[in-house]
């Protein structure tokens, strides 16, 4: 028992690294609709049945014994169905057989069409990045999800869809020596445009790490646009679309220890202001695809 606990913890945590919050996976089960042995779809688009990850063998395994192997621990978390306390429920393949990897980069799928495809970086796939850049169609794009690479998505690209074709480059493989996740996995998200929404007003001195970002401009002399997190006394953790892309607006200000940004509210807060000394967006930052989006903020 404690050490199926254990192996259970390590996937929470592995789900939460992913860039899977509580609040999502609710809104997942809600949108399933999905109980203990209830049908459902695996990522790559297989019929399957959601039950606690202790009667599926096959992710079992995927958890205990292969969850460095690239593309799994990004399979378990789209996997999920939902969890409830220790207990993970995850949609378990009727055919105990999952294919991460082919000769031609792609394996069979189904579309939600249900015509024939290939699951492929949706970078390859013309049709579909075409419906990500006009942010077209979202619902059928999250359908045709059905698997990872690296970073990016993976999507049942329709065979009669142009295809482009690569030469298969030589995967290097993180340091697994310490005991923090690779940089292949954490900061990434497989929803586009996730938010967090519908949540529940904090109290004072709830989350004093929370930092308000402002920012003035010709028009505005002060607008609080972002938020981020303290990290060290003078480094604060934010979103690198916080950062980049933001017009004639300059991030010059963080605010932390307030509860309520509007002065006229009496929320008995004491907030400090720090100037921005520096903002930095990652390099890898690709505002058309919403990866690696993540920055960091210097105060002075």
């Amino acid at each position: 028992m404690e050490t199926w606990q254990r192996l259970a913890t390590s996937y929470i945590l592995l789900l939460f690294c992913l860039g899977l919050s509580h609040q999502s996976i609710r809104q997942r089960r809600q949108g399933l609709n999905v109980a203990s042995s209830e049908p459902c779809r695996t990522p790559q688009n297989a019929a399957g049945v959601c039950v606690d990850i202790k009667e599926c063998s096959l992710h079992l395994d995927y958890l205990v014994n292969r969850r460095w192997q690239p593309g799994v621990k990004e399979y378990l978390q789209a996997a999920l169905c939902y969890k409830q306390g220790s207990q993970v429920y995850t949609c378990c393949p009727i055919e105990k057989s999952v294919n991460f990897e082919s000769n031609n980069g792609g394996s069979d799928c189904e579309t939600p069409r249900g015509s024939p495809g290939s699951c492929v970086n949706i970078r390859k796939c013309n049709e579909l990045l075409d419906m990500l850049l006009k942010r077209e169609q979202t619902e059928f794009l999250k359908a045709s999800l059905c698997g990872f690479e690296n970073r990016d998505p993976k999507v049942c690209c329709p065979l009669g869809s142009n295809i482009e074709q690569t030469t298969p480059q030589p995967e290097t493989q993180p340091d697994r020596g310490g005991v923090l996740p690779g940089r292949d996995v954490c900061g990434l998200s497989d929803f586009p445009n996730n938010r967090v929404v519908n949540g529940q007003p904090a109290a004072l001195g709830s989350w004093p790490w929370m930092v308000a970002l402002g920012y003035r401009s010709p028009r505005k002399p002060l607008d609080w646009l972002c938020g981020g997190s303290l990290i060290a006394d003078r480094y604060v953790v934010t979103a690198a679309h916080c950062i980049t892309n933001i017009g004639s607006r300059t991030m010059y200000v963080a605010r932390l220890g307030d509860l309520n940004l509007d002065d006229k509210v009496a929320d008995r807060a004491s907030p400090i202001n720090v100037p921005v000394e520096r903002a930095i967006a990652h390099e890898n930052y690709d505002p058309a695809l919403h990866t690696v989006d993540i920055g960091l903020v210097k105060l002075k």
